[in-house]
């Protein structure tokens, strides 16, 4: 039982690492990290309560919620992620829902997008990714090779697929089973897009 429970956290974790890479975390985690440096030398420069440091801060706290939200997020939409994460939605759906653009401000209410291609096209990766595995397996199955390789071969190329797939869903699949499940609960808090000071709010948990 130990064991098993040791095992759904490490995929967990796997799964939420390949997330951030296909999601490029890492990207906003440099520009973050160089925002932060160019802080320390404004406050250097201009003392720490000049309009220069003040303005540099702000940066610095959008960058932070960026890498939070895998991605900058306006102020009305950061309100609207933010409301919703405390009513329940769980943290990988609401970074998803702005990793995808899904939340969108119009006529100053805050609206779930609904695109009719977006089934499509969740439908249409499913099946390249199907089948493309299908005919690299096949493939390794006719290779003039021993047993054991052609296992060894179809098990790494399965591991490839599964982690191509994983950040291919993160737009596709998932971001199209996020707006269906999330959807109508963010709908329904028809958030006016008036934001407070990016200073006024904390960093979301999670």
């Amino acid at each position: 039982m130990m064991l098993n429970a040791r095992l759904q956290l490490t995929m967990h974790k796997l799964s939420r690492a390949v997330d951030r890479v296909w999601a490029g975390v890492f990207w906003w985690e440099l520009v973050f990290w160089v925002v932060c440096q160019r802080v320390r030398l404004t406050m250097w420069r201009y003392g720490a309560g000049s309009f220069q440091t003040r303005r540099a801060t702000r940066w610095m706290r959008a960058m932070e919620l960026a890498v939070w939200y895998w991605r900058p997020v306006a102020e009305p939409v950061r309100d609207a992620l933010h409301e919703a994460r405390l009513n329940g939605v769980a943290v990988d759906d609401v970074r998803i829902l702005n990793l995808n653009l899904d939340v969108v401000r119009k006529a100053g209410l805050l609206h779930v997008r609904r695109s009719l291609w977006m089934p499509m096209l969740a439908w249409s990766a499913s099946t390249v990714m199907l089948v493309a595995q299908l005919y690299s397996t096949c493939e390794a199955l006719a290779m003039p090779v021993r047993a054991g390789q052609k296992i060894a071969i179809i098990v790494i190329m399965t591991l490839v697929y599964i982690l191509c797939w994983r950040g291919l869903s993160l737009y596709t699949t998932r971001a199209w089973a996020t707006v269906r499940r999330c959807g109508p609960q963010i709908q329904k808090l028809q958030l006016v897009c008036e934001s407070a000071p990016i200073a006024e709010l904390r960093r979301p948990a999670g």
